[in-house]
């Protein structure tokens, strides 16, 4: 049966993290928060959404318009009461709508964006394979064979050695083939700059 994920959830804005449906991400977020999430509880299951953070040279803050809603399965308060650390489990990726902020808290309606499962098309999925044996990582291809290609790709993404920005451009894919083809690109263009370092 399918998560009904809530038409409005609290949006934790990260200048770090990226976060990919069928991922897990473990963080801290400030006690405020968290007191406020419980305050504006519906029902016994909580959800956040995670956006990407922008900072300019010049100061300014900007949200990136899509990211990831993720169910909380674990949380504890930490001795510093200051904090508490929470682990998500991926859901799906969401476009904001329209969403307020408050005393360092904020909230979105969102609109979540279709998932993608089954196969990668074989062209693809090879080029991947090749990128990661190149960058010396033959161990990966056959954990692929064990995993959902949805969901071995999406860790794929959450792993990279990746900036927060490449992440982003690998979320936003329109669909898995995409963001297949995207993950290979990124990883020769790093073997590239590697190699004329």
């Amino acid at each position: 049966m399918e998560t009904e994920i809530p038409d409005v959830v609290p949006i934790l804005a990260s200048a770090r993290h990226v976060f990919f449906p069928q991922t897990h991400l473990s963080l801290h977020i400030p006690r405020s928060f968290h007191d406020q999430m419980q305050q504006d509880l519906l029902s016994e299951e909580r959800y956040l959404g995670l956006v990407l953070k922008q900072v300019s040279e010049s100061g300014e803050i900007a949200f990136l318009p899509i990211g990831c809603v993720g169910k909380v399965v674990r949380y504890h308060e930490l001795s510093c009461g200051r904090a508490v650390h929470i682990d998500l489990h991926g859901l799906k990726r969401f476009r904001q709508k329209k969403g307020y902020s408050a005393d360092g808290y904020s909230q979105a309606w969102i609109e979540t964006l279709d998932e993608y499962s089954g196969r990668i098309l074989p062209e693809k999925k090879r080029y991947l394979i090749e990128t990661l044996k190149r960058l010396g990582h033959p161990e990966s291809t056959s954990e692929w064979a064990e995993e959902d290609d949805a969901i071995f790709l999406n860790q794929l993404c959450a792993a990279a050695d990746l900036s927060p920005m490449d992440k982003y451009f690998l979320l936003e894919s329109e669909n898995l083939n995409q963001r297949c083809s995207r993950l290979a690109d990124l990883f020769r263009i790093k073997m590239e700059a590697i190699r004329f370092d």
